[in-house]
């Protein structure tokens, strides 16, 4: 039974399914093999990486039923524990970037700039638009991440004193909640 499940979970081959490697040999290893982990992808096809990956090695000169076992004592007990964690990151992460393309389509229309294109994303890149609009030089989509929310940067050029005034006020109606850091001033970015 452990072989069957070792084995199969060895030629695992989904994105979102986690799999293993199995390397025969090689440098300094003669006599063995050794089996390490392969993670789900994002959906810009970068993998996931947990801090504590590893991977076991025994000798190829056991029996099949016995690497089995010892692949199933070893590394699949503690596999199947992280596996969950990874896929739930990489659903948020995904979600995430899909809410920030969403958004950013949705700026760039009113910002009369070009539609950002998925192409080359990484999950947790900004997407950085060029706006057409008198004023408006660029604006930021930064994804949620961890706690942080989906923020948009704007950055305005070129505005007239009374403008600018104008805008501020605007801002201000808005009552945007911006962290302060006991000064009155905004808290750096982490």
């Amino acid at each position: 039974m452990a072989a069957e499940r070792a084995i199969g979970r060895c030629s695992g081959a989904g994105r979102t399914e986690g799999r293993f490697g199995l390397c025969v040999g090689g440098y300094q290893r003669a006599g063995r093999v050794r089996f390490h982990t392969r993670w789900p992808q994002y959906q810009d096809g970068r993998s996931f990486h947990p801090r504590d990956d590893y991977s076991i090695t025994c000798s190829s000169t056991r029996a099949p039923s016995a690497i089995a076992a010892d692949l199933e004592r070893r590394l699949l007990v503690w596999y199947d524990q992280v596996l969950p964690r990874a896929q739930e990151a990489i659903r948020t992460s995904n979600a995430s970037a899909q809410e920030a393309m969403r958004a950013a389509r949705r700026l760039a229309h009113a910002a009369r700039a070009n539609a950002p294109s998925s192409e080359r994303r990484g999950n947790g890149d900004y997407i950085e638009l060029r706006g057409r609009l008198p004023g408006v030089d660029r604006v930021r989509i930064s994804p949620a991440y961890d706690e942080n929310p989906l923020r948009v940067r704007l950055e305005l050029d070129d505005l007239s004193a009374e403008a600018a005034l104008d805008l501020l006020a605007r801002v201000r109606a808005l009552k945007v909640d911006v962290p302060l850091c006991g000064t009155g001033r905004r808290c750096p970015r982490r």
